[in-house]
């Protein structure tokens, strides 16, 4: 079976997706969880209406640390419905038969689940 792909894309228009923070694409192998509110935010409550997904880096920055890892956050339309869009997409990546999957596309307005409002910051681990 093929490897699926998930991508994102946060830039606001064609033209400014020009760095690594605007769009990016991984394989779902690297997909590592999802966090309730913006990573590292000890007080999720401050942000019911938006979640972290985590990816493995794509610097392939293996030095261990928690700091090796990469995350994209995500607005929601519906404030604590996170478990709702994570079960759906976790569904989507399990029984899609495409390969390329828009997870989120703030240009284009493609997004995987209906409740997914846009991508927030796309946060890299620098290589190193």
């Amino acid at each position: 079976m093929a490897e699926k792909y998930l991508y994102f894309r946060t830039a606001a228009t064609a033209a400014a997706d020009d760095q690594g923070q605007d769009s990016v694409c991984y394989p779902m192998s690297k997909f590592r969880g999802f966090s309730m509110g913006a990573a590292g935010d000890m007080d999720a409550t401050a942000d019911e209406d938006l979640f972290t997904m985590v990816f493995e880096s794509l610097q392939n920055d293996t030095a261990g640390d928690d700091a090796n890892f990469d995350l994209i956050a995500v607005n929601i339309t519906t404030d604590n419905n996170a478990k709702a869009v994570w079960k759906g997409l976790v569904e989507a990546f399990a029984h899609s038969k495409q390969t390329f999957l828009v997870v989120g596309d703030d240009v284009t307005g493609e997004y995987l689940h209906s409740d997914i409002e846009s991508i927030g910051a796309i946060t890299l681990v620098d290589a190193g």
